[in-house]
């Protein structure tokens, strides 16, 4: 298993979700800088958004359906690719973990790529121990890999991811700072 070292600097990231697929000058200029740009969140087939009643307020905060839409990977490859190429800021593509062969597949569309750092590794919200590790290993390839973990889950989950090659660990706010995702993509297959 290679080991990969994740220093940024400066010491300061994005939310994957947060700002698009590669950085936007125009947004960029107006915020501290970067030390890496992690993308939206990125499905080997594209997705639609949610159809239906998506937003739902209740006593805790709200309920929030997105579908996690985007336009698949080869679309972000083929659109993105080259400015990913033209950045100074390593790109961190953040994958959604739907089933083990997507994320081996993704995984491998990514290497060799130019300006792509490693992938982020979104692990679904409803994963066990188990299934967390095998989408790491999964994942295993030339790319560092952050494995991105429910925030509530975070401590539970950690540990098999870790010890299945994942080389750091990210965690996502959706359920426990007043948000939650019911659209979370399948666990394991």
């Amino acid at each position: 298993m290679p080991e990969f070292s994740l220093a940024f600097d400066p010491p300061l990231l994005n939310a994957a979700g947060s700002l698009g697929y590669a950085p936007d000058r125009r947004i960029m200029a107006d915020l501290p800088p970067l030390g890496g740009f992690f993308t939206n969140p990125v499905s080997l087939a594209g997705r639609t958004p949610a159809h239906g009643t998506r937003f739902q307020v209740y006593s805790g905060g709200f309920l929030l359906h997105t579908g996690y839409p985007n336009p698949g990977l080869r679309a972000v490859i083929r659109r993105y690719a080259e400015q990913w190429k033209r950045q100074d800021l390593p790109i961190w593509v953040h994958l959604l973990a739907q089933n083990l062969g997507d994320v081996g597949q993704m995984v491998r569309r990514l290497e060799g790529l130019e300006g792509v750092a490693g992938v982020e590794l979104g692990i679904p919200p409803e994963a066990v121990a188990g299934a967390a590790a095998a989408f790491t290993r999964a994942a295993q390839g030339e790319l560092p890999i952050p494995a991105r973990l429910p925030l509530e889950r975070a401590v539970e989950l950690a540990g098999s991811v870790l010890a299945a090659g994942a080389a750091a660990v990210s965690r996502s706010c959706a359920s426990a700072c007043g948000a939650r995702s019911s659209s979370g993509p399948n666990s394991a297959r």
